[in-house]
């Protein structure tokens, strides 16, 4: 296999059976899931729970028509691959977070490159059995305590608001919850976004939470606490992403998250709009099934690691 076929001139099972080759001892535990392939990459995500609490992945970005690969890791308190890099600032994670695996040296994104198939077998091994056995590690001391508080936070809405909304018999949102002052704001934009053309990719396969009407009143009364209870600083603030070559969000997780595509708004308004609209779909993307609100409590420390290492 030459540089210039690249990996997705192979068929998927045998990428699969290249990774096998390549599994040592920090991926003897962890399941090849299905890869995803779009017209650019070939996305193979590795994954194991690491916890009680936590699941990890081991994600490789394979170029289809050049010989490189990059990886990625990521962990969550869900079982859903993460939307948010975990550097970017502010702070968008729900519950999980991802990072190029350069990270963990403190390097920005780095690419391997292979000329053989044998080669890739060797570079492969060596990139996953780096992320494998350190990145978890990394992710749990960097963002564990952060995902834990914002996930608290997530639970403490939802359950908020589902009382809330049992109260509040036929009143049409934007009048449904009085004690939020900004309810009507939110109910507009939430009610809006559909229909604006910039947002669809950032909606993508999360659209349909918008025409659900449970799940509409949930956003709007989370996106209106957020408005109330948030630094407008953090909210109003330039968006830091670290540089990091095609990210596939979009392809993982069904939407791109909204810095990557949408301009930087230059409106005050329009900035805490889209912090709070965008964190709140997050919130009622994770947990607004009762099953899925992980019962945490005010200085809950989760374990990183209680599984064999």
């Amino acid at each position: 296999m030459s540089a210039e076929d690249g990996l997705g001139t192979r068929t998927m099972i045998s990428f699969s059976k290249i990774i096998e080759r390549s599994r040592g001892y920090h991926l003897r535990d962890f399941v090849i899931e299905e890869p995803l392939v779009n017209e650019r990459y070939l996305l193979q995500p590795l994954t194991r729970p690491i916890s009680s609490y936590w699941k990890g992945w081991v994600l490789v970005q394979a170029a289809r028509r050049t010989g490189r690969f990059t990886v990625e890791i990521a962990m969550a308190l869900h079982d859903r691959y993460p939307l948010h890099n975990g550097l970017v600032r502010p702070f968008f994670g729900v519950d999980g977070v991802r990072e190029r695996a350069a990270n963990i040296d403190g390097r920005e994104d780095g690419w391997y490159e292979y000329r053989s198939q044998e080669q890739l077998t060797r570079v492969l091994g060596e990139a996953t059995q780096r992320a494998a056995s350190t990145g978890f590690n990394h992710l749990y001391e960097r963002h564990a305590a952060t995902i834990v508080r914002e996930a608290k936070r997530a639970q403490d809405l939802l359950n908020q608001w589902e009382a809330r909304d049992a109260q509040a018999g036929e009143a049409p949102l934007g009048q449904r919850f009085p004690e939020l002052e900004h309810e009507l704001r939110a109910a507009e934009f939430v009610s809006n976004a559909p229909w604006v053309s910039s947002m669809r990719p950032v909606l993508g396969d999360a659209a349909w939470m918008l025409s659900d009407a449970r799940r509409r009143s949930a956003l709007t009364y989370v996106m209106a606490s957020l408005m109330a209870t948030t630094d407008e600083a953090e909210m109003s603030q330039n968006i830091y992403v670290p540089a990091v070559l095609d990210d596939e969000a979009g392809t993982m997780c069904g939407r791109t998250p909204f810095y990557l595509y949408l301009d930087p708004s230059d409106s005050f308004d329009e900035r805490v709009d889209r912090f709070c609209f965008f964190k709140a779909l997050d919130i009622v993307e994770a947990q607004f099934a009762p099953t899925d609100r992980l019962q945490l409590s005010a200085g809950v420390r989760t374990r990183g690691f209680d599984l064999e290492q």
